[in-house]
């Protein structure tokens, strides 16, 4: 029997809740602005999702992540969730777009160290990653999370549209 491809296991991880993180809240108020945060797969995602994705990355190493949490983040309001893959090795919001996530009430994660010289099955354990990492902190709504890139990081969409198609109940792609 043929075993299915390990991409596939962790988007089937993901999709069924098992890698999900539930918010909670800490007592203090969430951090807003542009900021880092450094954690493995295994803290993000949980046990069984870095046991998929080893053949991708070690489920202790660290991964930097760069957000964009807008003042005015209100977890009464549950904010969308734009995952970008970025061509370069900076996970850093592209100029001009930060008043682009704030108007449209949206919180911004990507992983550093996944530009266009990283392998694609990397880049994309790390996109499917973020919503459980996003999800400890803030109030996410599901039906507004979407993965989005540009050069070769736009290909993580594409590859994800062509690939993984059954698993996902609705797909929003932004890929330039």
């Amino acid at each position: 029997m043929r075993r299915p491809p390990a991409a596939a296991k962790l988007a089937f991880l993901l999709l069924s809740g098992t890698a999900h993180c539930e918010y909670t809240t800490s007592g203090h108020a969430p951090q807003t602005g542009a900021f880092s945060q450094s954690n493995s797969i295994r803290e993000v995602a949980g046990e069984e999702f870095a046991a998929a994705a080893e053949s991708f990355i070690s489920p202790h190493e660290s991964i930097n992540w760069e957000f964009y949490v807008p003042e005015n983040y209100d977890p009464q309001k549950p904010a969308g969730l734009m995952v970008y893959v970025s061509p370069s090795p900076s996970g850093d919001i592209p100029r001009g777009w930060k008043a682009i996530v704030d108007g449209l009430n949206m919180i911004w994660v990507a992983a550093t160290g996944s530009g266009n010289r990283v392998a694609v099955g990397r880049r994309v354990v790390f996109a499917l990653a973020a919503p459980s990492l996003a999800g400890r902190h803030y109030q996410i709504d599901p039906q507004r999370i979407y993965l989005s890139g540009l050069s070769g990081g736009g290909k993580s969409p594409i590859w994800w549209r062509q690939n993984m198609h059954s698993c996902s109940r609705e797909q929003s792609i932004i890929a330039g």
